[in-house]
């Protein structure tokens, strides 16, 4: 990566000489910066490695990506640059021919952080249910088993799975909307976007009623609800369907401004998902 990023500055410092800003007393110290510069642009470039030279490789969440591994690549790298720390699968599957893959996860100093040989098809490689040390540049890399001097080849199909945005990719005030007292809103919790945050404002010290249902889909429902100083106050009920949360006839301690946020049971490390209903009530709209 700072590879790249010395490419970039060197090419602003170029067209940083502006006619504007040339000293016609300097030609030779503009002359020797410019070739400086251009010397050191051409040494960066050529002095990236084989997998550097492949950069064009990038792979997104969900989308299938094709490759190929011959005896002139044995191995393949596909750069994604995820926000958060979220939880993925990544899998490998021979399309073509006699190949025989593995698998390798980097982080952008190198460092493997998880890795997974052939299973016992020989067709396929997968890193299971892991969850991202932290947000930044990743390279997923498609080797052959014993890699250069491996005798199997053929194509492959390269799929990222997100099974769980990290939290750490929440705004924690971010509000999707102010929502009406006894009117229900719908809403849909997914891998990408497990977790919502709707504001709405109590009318007096009557109780509130919270009720988060599950409307279609898997979806195991969460409800907690803040206080207008993001405070959390109370936090729903499952009950035994494990399609409903429910906090009940909560007592407000004046008008005032509150969040419900509505999430999935266990957020990133969750597997369920779907739409669901939500409906707030206060005093005699119960």
């Amino acid at each position: 990566m700072s590879q790249w990023l010395f490419i970039h500055t060197t090419r602003r410092s170029l067209h940083s000489f502006t006619p504007a800003k040339l000293n016609h007393r300097r030609p030779i110290r503009l002359t020797l910066a410019i070739a400086t510069a251009i010397t050191a642009l051409l040494v960066t470039r050529t002095s990236l490695t084989p997998a550097a030279a492949e950069s064009g490789l990038q792979v997104v969440y969900g989308r299938p990506s094709e490759g190929q591994i011959t005896d002139a690549t044995p191995q393949q790298e596909w750069d994604f640059a995820p926000n958060s720390k979220d939880r993925i699968n990544i899998i490998v599957e021979r399309t073509g021919d006699t190949l025989v893959p593995t698998v390798e996860l980097h982080d952008d100093t190198g460092k493997v952080v998880a890795k997974a040989d052939h299973d016992a098809t020989y067709a396929r490689a997968s890193i299971s249910n892991f969850m991202l040390p932290a947000p930044g540049r990743y390279s997923v890399v498609v080797a052959r088993y014993n890699g250069q001097a491996g005798k199997t080849y053929g194509k492959y199909k390269l799929v990222v799975t997100l099974l769980g945005l990290g939290a750490d990719g929440y705004s924690p005030t971010f509000v999707e909307a102010e929502l009406q007292l006894g009117q229900q809103r719908d809403g849909t919790v997914s891998e990408a976007r497990w977790r919502d945050t709707w504001a709405f404002r109590t009318l007096n010290t009557d109780p509130v009623t919270i009720i988060a249902s599950r409307v279609r889909g898997t979806l195991v429902p969460s409800v907690e609800l803040f206080d207008s100083n993001w405070k959390e106050v109370a936090r729903g009920q499952l009950d035994e369907s494990f399609t409903t949360t429910a906090i009940a006839e909560y007592l407000p301690t004046a008008s005032s401004q509150y969040y419900v946020v509505i999430s999935r049971i266990d957020g990133t490390n969750g597997g369920t998902t779907g739409d669901y209903r939500l409906m707030v009530v206060q005093g005699q709209q119960q």
